[in-house]
């Protein structure tokens, strides 16, 4: 049964990474986070032992910001948790946890990114002021995701595991021993995403925009089953 979901999973995160449907992608993303939440869903057919702990980072295009916010969104979703490399996002956790939730973030990443870039193009294109737009759209689909996500997750009560966060509580403490000794400041990597996505000229429409591309999956499938 355990590895016929396994199965499942990766077929649907298959299809979102397959598709050129923007609704059908977000679907299958949202769904296979439903299914591994409600299923504690362990991704490693090979072995019975307790899953091995992954330090993994994400590739993405660009040096957009709101990859933090992105990252800080998907992180405690997935059960995993979110550092800060310099220039990058990285997630920490349970190896399949860690996979999944990499695989949603490149995917998230690159549809918000491309997605607002052909917004600011199609404006220029008709000599339209762009200031704002990008990043207001950018924050409301993290908004939107992130709504999404955590009704699911409060719903099947997704929590990061004890044993991650105590494996990061021991890094840290041996990282701050290390570093006294060295009678250095210790530099630690933040966890959570950091408020430092700036927007000069917030635009409500495009953030509205980019609210409902982040929730919209959710709700059609709601829908779906309301029906």
């Amino acid at each position: 049964m355990e590895r016929d979901m396994q199965k499942v999973v990766r077929d649907l995160l298959a299809r979102a990474k397959g598709t050129d449907s923007e609704h059908e992608a977000k679907e299958a993303i949202l769904k296979a986070q439903y299914l591994i939440a409600k299923h504690n869903i362990v991704m490693d057919e090979e072995t019975q032992e307790p899953e091995e702990m992954l330090y993994q980072i994400c590739e993405h295009p660009g040096n957009a910001g709101f990859r933090e916010w992105l990252g800080g969104v998907i992180a405690p979703n997935f059960r995993v948790m979110c550092f800060l490399p310099k220039g990058s996002i990285a997630f920490f956790g349970h190896r399949s946890d860690v996979l999944v939730a990499k695989e949603v973030f490149e995917y998230a990443y690159l549809f918000a990114f491309r997605k607002s870039r052909r917004i600011v193009d199609d404006l220029r294109k008709r000599y339209m002021d762009t200031s704002g737009v990008r990043q207001s759209y950018l924050l409301g689909f993290c908004m939107g995701l992130r709504d999404g996500l955590e009704a699911q997750s409060k719903l099947l009560m997704v929590v990061v595991p004890q044993d991650v966060k105590d494996k990061v509580a021991e890094l840290r403490a041996r990282e701050e021993a290390e570093n006294k000794d060295k009678k250095k400041k210790p530099k630690r990597q933040k966890l959570r995403a950091r408020n430092s996505f700036h927007i000069d000229n917030f635009s409500p429409a495009y953030h509205e925009q980019g609210r409902k591309d982040g929730r919209e999956a959710l709700e059609e499938r709601d829908q779906q089953k309301a029906g």
